[in-house]
Order: C-alpha cells, then sequence, then structure tokens
C-alpha cells in the first residue's frame, strides 16, 4: 500500500516530538475522572438519541403522541441537557488543565512534525490506520470504550473527507462532512506569544479559564458568530466553541418540545453525534497521550511510539470533528471573544 510509509513517518514524527518535549504537571486522575464522567454522559446521550428517533417514528406512523409519551420524552430531554452540560463541563475542564500544563502546545507541534515529516495527509486513511490496528482498539477498550460505543464513531468517520497540510508552517485543515456542501479550512495556531499585539489578544487573555469557571458553575451561556475573513483558531477555541454550541442546541431543542411538542422530520439533529464523537475522542485521546506521551526515565529505552501516535490522532480527530461536525461557521468568523454581563456569559466574535 502506498500510502504506509508516509503514515509511517507521520506517526513516528508526531510520537518523537511528544516524547521529546517538556510538559507541565498534569493531574492524570482529574482527566480520568474526567474520562469516566465524559463515557458515561455519551453512552447516555445516544441512548436518547435511539429513544427520539423512535418517537418520531411512532408519531409518524400513528399521527400524534400520547401525553403520557410527551411528558416522557420531555423528561428525558431535561436529562439530556444535563447530560450534554457535564459532557461539555469535562471536556472544558480538561482543555483547561491540558493549555496550562502546555499540552495543547506540544500537541499542535506533534501535528506539525508529523505533517511536515510524511507530507499531506488523507483523514480516511489516517482513521482507517487507527481503526484497522489492534493495539489502537486495545488501547481504546482500555479506556473504557466498547466496541458497541466505538461502532457509531467508525461510522462517523466516513462521513469526513479531508487532509491535513502544512501552510506557512501552521496545520492546516481541509475537511468536508458529507452533509455538507463545501469544505472547511482551518488554520491552527499557537497563543501569540509576549504582550497583546491586537484588540482580540488584549480582551482574550485569561477569558479562557474565566469561561470554563463560570460554566461550572452553570452559568448562562451565549454564542453569537458573526460572519467575517477566515482566521486562525487556537485549539482551545475550537472546543469551546464545539462543546458549548451542543449545550446550546440541546437547549433549544428542550424548549422546542415543550412549546410545540416533537417533530416527525429529523432535521438538524439536537445530539450531534458528530460533536459527541469529538468530545468523547479528545477526552480519550488526553488520557492516553498523557500516560505514553512523555520522555523516557533516565537510562531506559525509549518505549514504543505506537500508543503515542494513537493518542495524538485521536486528540486531533476529536478537535476536527468539534470544529466542523455543527456546520458553525467557525471557519469564517473573525475570532471568538468571551465577556461577562453581570453574571451572563456572553462569546461573541469582534471585528479587528
Amino acid at each position: 500500500m502506498p500510502d504506509k510509509p508516509a503514515l509511517s513517518k507521520f506517526h513516528s514524527a508526531i510520537a518523537q516530538s511528544l516524547q521529546s518535549s517538556a510538559r507541565g504537571p498534569i493531574n492524570a486522575s482529574a482527566l480520568l475522572q474526567d474520562k469516566n464522567v465524559a463515557v458515561q454522559r455519551a453512552a447516555s446521550l445516544r441512548g436518547y438519541q435511539t429513544y427520539l428517533t423512535q418517537c418520531r417514528t411512532w408519531k409518524a406512523g400513528h399521527k400524534r403522541v400520547p401525553r403520557a409519551m410527551e411528558r416522557e420524552l420531555q423528561a428525558q430531554a431535561t436529562q439530556a441537557l444535563d447530560d450534554a452540560r457535564d459532557l461539555a463541563t469535562a471536556t472544558l475542564r480538561m482543555t483547561k488543565h491540558l493549555k496550562q500544563a502546555g499540552h495543547l502546545d506540544r500537541m499542535l507541534d506533534g501535528w506539525i512534525a508529523g505533517v511536515k515529516a510524511s507530507g499531506p495527509v488523507q483523514l480516511q486513511d489516517l482513521w482507517s490506520n487507527v481503526a484497522n490496528d489492534p493495539l489502537a482498539r486495545q488501547l481504546i477498550r482500555e479506556q473504557g470504550f466498547t466496541e458497541e460505543l466505538f461502532a457509531p464513531i467508525d461510522d462517523n468517520m466516513k462521513q469526513l473527507d479531508g487532509r491535513l497540510v502544512l501552510q506557512g508552517g501552521k496545520l492546516a485543515s481541509e475537511v468536508k462532512l458529507l452533509s455538507q456542501a463545501r469544505t472547511q479550512r482551518i488554520v491552527l495556531t499557537h497563543p501569540a506569544p509576549g504582550t497583546s499585539k491586537t484588540l482580540h489578544d488584549l480582551l482574550s487573555r485569561g477569558q479562557f479559564e474565566q469561561m470554563v469557571e463560570q460554566f461550572e458553575q452553570g452559568g448562562t451561556l451565549s454564542f453569537d458568530l458573526v460572519d467575517g475573513q477566515p482566521r486562525e483558531l487556537e485549539i482551545k477555541d475550537g472546543i469551546s466553541a464545539g462543546t458549548i454550541l451542543t449545550v446550546q442546541a440541546l437547549a433549544q431543542h428542550k424548549r422546542k418540545l415543550e412549546d410545540t411538542g416533537l417533530a416527525t422530520y429529523t432535521g438538524r439533529d439536537p445530539v450531534d453525534a458528530l460533536l459527541i464523537v469529538g468530545a468523547i475522542l479528545l477526552i480519550i485521546g488526553s488520557i492516553m497521550s498523557v500516560v505514553y506521551c512523555k520522555p523516557p526515565e533516565p537510562n531506559q529505552p525509549e518505549g514504543d511510539p505506537g500508543p503515542c501516535a494513537i493518542a495524538a490522532i485521536l486528540f486531533l480527530f476529536g478537535l476536527i470533528f468539534l470544529l466542523g461536525g455543527k456546520d458553525n461557521q467557525l471557519t469564517s468568523t473573525p475570532t471568538l471573544m468571551v465577556t461577562f454581563k453581570g453574571n451572563r456569559l456572553e462569546v461573541v466574535s469582534v471585528q479587528e
């Protein structure tokens, strides 16, 4: 197979980059707790998604839904919203911890090193390499993700087409989902070093940590996206956007059930499987990278680079799905910023 040498170079370069760079202290136990919460909430959300589909089919066939079923559906929608908040909170808390330890920067450096070593990488080839690797499947199972839960991830990956390239030394993903009409181009960047050079840099410093803290406390969220020229995104911005938009979609779905009842058509699914997949892959990739992507102990031989590369690839796919799963036009927004008005948190776009 002609792709194997390129993928082998990609894997090896990622692992070498991550295992040779220093990172700050990481509380692996805290990440493990968040991972366990995320897996449980994802399974619950998938159960609600199945139940919602069954209710829609019932209404389409019977032309009505009994009041008892409506009440049960609303109760389960409330639980689904709670599950989505818990999943988002775990993802954001994990992201904050990894950001503070410099691990997000290390991860981006690893991906850049991989593409630099192998050239452009096709995402379908990259996922196929993971999905068909017995070691990767074993490592994922060890994180509590059963074959039953892995199957829908694999199915959703088949909706993805695109590649990873370098643009001026920065990592760019060119991604198209089969359900989308256009290709999204996303360029990932490191935080700007030193003093703030733009209005956005000045206003957004420290805002991510405030946002996570406010979100953990149950603060109200508003996400307003304003069209503008494509710009580069930091990893934390992509993760926060995808997770918060998931919660917003479920909150809107719950209100619609209360106001107008159940629709028989799917439309934009409020329990977006792609975003759930993204959050889960991020957290599993984070746990595995903490365990496997670290320098060898003094006077000890280097370990197998495979698990570290697999961890970084799972994290990468998680980020891609969070960025593209809702077709939320993140690539056409000039920037993302968090502000507070009283006890209301707003995430807004700001033109520079």
